[in-house]
């Protein structure tokens, strides 16, 4: 195996690296989108509330969840669902596409 070495100009590897950059990053992103079961906390971001309100949702059955053993998790498709299906007037201001 040969080693090549190859010379670039400084906007021919920033560009490259900003290539790489936006790769990752809509990896990541297309990750979280994909992503299922969330915790608590990816709901309250999801839903832009705070970890008080989902537990007053939660006690009121405003949001369906499920637990194992201690861990709290809600099913993404559930929790829009939820959103969509929901009377209550600040779930329905929250509405996600």
């Amino acid at each position: 195996m040969t080693d090549k070495i190859v010379l670039l100009s400084s906007t021919e590897l920033e560009s490259l690296v900003r290539s790489a950059i936006r790769q990752e990053l809509a990896a990541a992103a297309n990750q979280k989108k994909e992503k299922e079961f969330l915790n608590a906390r990816d709901v309250c971001v999801l839903l832009n509330i705070s970890v008080s309100t989902l537990s007053k949702w939660k006690r009121e059955n405003k949001i369906p969840f499920s637990k194992i053993g201690k861990r709290v998790f809600f099913s993404r498709k559930d929790v829009i669902g939820s959103l969509k299906d929901s009377k209550y007037q600040k779930l329905k201001q929250l509405q996600i596409r």
